[in-house]
């Protein structure tokens, strides 16, 4: 066999251990090695052991260090890591509602908030939080109209 079909078999190889471990959903991972996790810290400034967040639902301590490795995994590049870390960030932001959005098999988009018309605006009040056609920014409470202003 040659040697990128040796390589493409022990890819494969990985991503079939990950998935019986549980650790993955099947999809091709990268086998996250020293170096290329090294490799991924390169990608930012931040010291490793940094704590990002505290990620909902077992509050596990995202650094710097877990950051990289799952971007490796995920295929991402060195270059790629402020975005990631930013990313962990807006999820983690209570804003955002990470735990409530893990604990639910509704659909979750999210939504911009829209501010309330002035008072010179004469529409009824749910007519004035409504968004495009007519929907509202309820922002998952069920009321109408109670998003954020």
């Amino acid at each position: 066999m040659s040697e990128a079909g040796d390589v493409l078999d022990r890819a494969r190889e990985v991503t079939e251990f990950f998935f019986a471990q549980e650790w993955s959903d099947g999809l091709p991972v990268v086998s996250p090695t020293p170096a290329g996790v090294e490799a991924m810290l390169h990608g930012t400034r931040r010291d490793r052991d940094e704590v990002i967040a505290a990620l909902a639902p077992g509050w596990g301590r995202a650094t710097v260090e877990r950051i990289a490795v799952n971007g490796l995994m995920a295929g991402c590049r060195p270059e790629y890591m402020p975005v990631l870390i930013a990313a962990v960030q807006a999820v983690a932001d209570e804003r955002y509602g990470l735990q409530g959005t893990q604990g639910t098999t509704d659909c979750i988009a999210s939504v911009r908030p829209r501010r309330p018309k002035p008072a010179t605006d004469r529409r009824p009040a749910d007519e004035s939080t409504a968004g495009p056609e007519g929907e509202d920014d309820h922002q998952g409470t069920g009321k109408p109209g109670t998003g954020p202003d």
